[in-house]
Formats: structure tokens, sequence, C-alpha cells
């Protein structure tokens, strides 16, 4: 009896030890890649932003350029293949729009000609910010589907790799203001950190995981189990930071569209965040392994009209599936009412930080 308890005792595995911070040893040099693919594609993002500013002409041509800078760690070289096609046809649109002479909102496609520039942002004829689902669609496309593959294998330079292709670093400063940090959050970081208040929320619900999965992959085999915990709720947390995102957007376009007497700036402020939230949602559609599915998503984008957004304009009915949008998001993903009120928030503006 002595024996086969002490062998018993032998076999037990003690609790994994966590520690209160990420390792970032190794970071710099695990993800250089990353940053590179970064820098490529915040340079890809410039150059459609240029089309903002009315008579300025963003060419696909230089576009294109900027797409496929970096070799491997080219924007072009990390979408999808089938995708390729898509963002070129993208481009040519952009050209188009940009050589528009400007964009009113409650005129129809063939009023609008080839769309322009309404107070600050670029419209084609359909009332679409192009460089939104360009921009957006691709935190999904590239950096989502990039780290979910990574995860896969989770290795410490794996696991280095998706947190900066996530945006954060090993500081995890929760915030995007250059001012307050020294290694600011980016892409689904910033957003997470957005969408998270100071007291806790998703951001620090995402960190806790990588620093969980860190300290299980260092401490070995016999905490796999703890390891895989930690990669599903990494991989669960980046997508539920892209559906409060998209929640938060959609109350900002009802709002907008809703206001009395919306004047074009109210209404070019809405359909810029109608965008962001046709190319957060849009950007998913095709990734393995998420919680939403591909028909879910589609059925999204149609009730956005996602490739006719003008028909929101003074449309009641066309405005009241934001919100019915909202409350599936809030199904698929189980956030409470009070996490849906608190994603209307920025909370980097609402608590300065």
């Amino acid at each position: 009896m002595v024996i086969a308890f002490t062998s018993c005792e032998k076999n037990e595995v003690a609790p994994l030890m966590i520690p209160t911070s990420y390792d970032g040893a190794n970071f710099q040099a695990n993800a250089s890649n990353e940053y590179a693919l970064r820098d490529n594609f915040a340079a890809f993002v410039r150059e459609l932003q240029k089309g903002r500013v009315a008579g300025t002409v963003v060419t696909a041509a230089s576009l294109r350029t900027v797409f496929e800078n970096g070799g491997s760690n080219s924007v072009s070289a990390n979408l999808p293949a089938d995708q390729r096609p898509l963002y070129l046809a993208m481009f040519e649109e952009v050209e188009k729009a940009s050589r528009g002479t400007g964009y009113v909102f409650g005129n129809t496609p063939a009023q609008s000609g080839q769309g322009g520039v309404n107070n600050g942002y670029l419209y084609d004829e359909n009332g679409l910010e192009i460089e939104q689902i360009l921009d957006k669609g691709s935190f999904g496309l590239i950096f989502f589907r990039k780290g979910q593959a990574l995860l896969q294998n989770p290795t410490l330079e794996n696991l280095d790799k998706a947190l900066a292709l996530f945006g954060a670093n090993p500081s995890f400063p929760n915030t995007p203001t250059a001012s307050r940090a020294a290694q600011p959050d980016v892409l689904m970081a910033n957003y997470a950190a957005r969408r998270t208040p100071a007291a806790g929320g998703l951001y620090t619900q995402i960190r806790d995981a990588f620093i969980k999965a860190q300290a299980a992959i260092k401490a070995g085999a016999d905490y796999n189990k703890e390891r895989d915990e930690a990669i599903e709720a990494i991989i669960l947390g980046w997508e539920k930071v892209n559906a409060a995102t998209i929640v938060n957007y959609l109350f900002s376009t009802e709002t907008g569209l809703t206001t009395t007497n919306a004047d074009q700036r109210t209404l070019s402020i809405a359909m810029h965040a109608h965008a962001e939230s046709i190319g957060f949602l849009q950007g998913f559609k095709g990734a393995s392994g998420k919680r939403i599915t591909d028909a879910q998503i589609d059925a999204g984008l149609a009730s956005l009209n996602s490739t006719q957004p003008f028909r929101l304009i003074g449309s009641p009915t066309e405005i009241a599936k934001l919100s019915a949008l909202r409350r599936t998001l809030q199904s698929i993903y189980g956030f409470s009412d009070s996490e849906l009120e608190s994603f209307r928030n920025n909370w980097i503006t609402v608590e300065q930080r």
C-alpha cells in the first residue's frame, strides 16, 4: 500500500505556475518578419488614404506597388491567393473614385458618376468606402488567419509571431496612444484596447491567455491541456474583438443615419463607420475554426447592403437591420447586454489613456 501510494504521488502534476507578465526576451528576433509585414501593411493603408483628399488621384499602379513591396513580407504575399484578383479589382475602383468630382449622400449611383470625396472620405458611386474594405478586411484575411495558423503549432517562437500579428507586444500596453507607450498597440490589439475599459475586458483576457500559453509551453508536455485552453482563448478572443468592433461601428452608423436633418458631414461619418463594419465582417469569411459561420457572415453582409450602402440613406427599414445584426452578433458570441452597451464606447477616448 505504501509503494502504491508513493507511485501515485510521483505521477501527480503540479498546477501550472503562471507569471504576471509575458517573457519578451526573444520577441523581437522571433517576430521580425511579422513586424516587416506590419510596416508594409501600414504603407499600403497610407497610400489608400491619400484618396481622402479631394483632387488627389490614387492610381491602381501605385496601390499595386505598395501592395507587392516587401517580398515574402508584402501584403500581397500574405493575402490568400483567391483574394488577390479581388484586391486588384478594388484598386481600379479606388482610382476611379479618386478621379470623381465628389460624392453626395442621397444621390443614386447613376447620379453619383464615379464617386468621390465627401467630408474627408472617398466613396464609390454606391456609397462604399473601398479603403475600409481593403484595410479592415485584411485584419481577418491576413493577420487573423496567419496568427491562427501559427498557433496550430504552438511553439514559443510561433506564439511571439502570433502576438505581433495581433498587434500587441510583450508589454501589453493596452493603448494605441504613442505618447503613453513605447510600443503602442496596433491592428486588432488597438481595437481590443478600444473595447476594453481599464478595469478589464477583452484585451486583458487575451493578454492573460498569451501569458498562460507561454508558461504552459515552457513547462512542457504535462501542460498541453493548459496550453491548448490558452490558445483557444486567444483565437476566440481575437474573433470576439472583431465582432465587438463591428458592434461599435453599427452603433455609430445607426446614430448618424437617424439624426434629425443630418447634414452631409454627419452622413459621411456614419457611412465611414458602416464601411468599417463591412470590412471587419467580410475579412473573417473563409477562415477556419471560427465561431461565426460563413453563412452568418453572408447574411450579415446582406443586411448591411455591403455592395450598395447608399440604400441605407433615408430608409428606416434598412437602418433597422443594423440593430438586428448587433443582436445576432450578441447571440453568436454570448455577449451580455452590458458588454454590448460597453462596446458602444471607445474606452481609449473615454478614459484618456
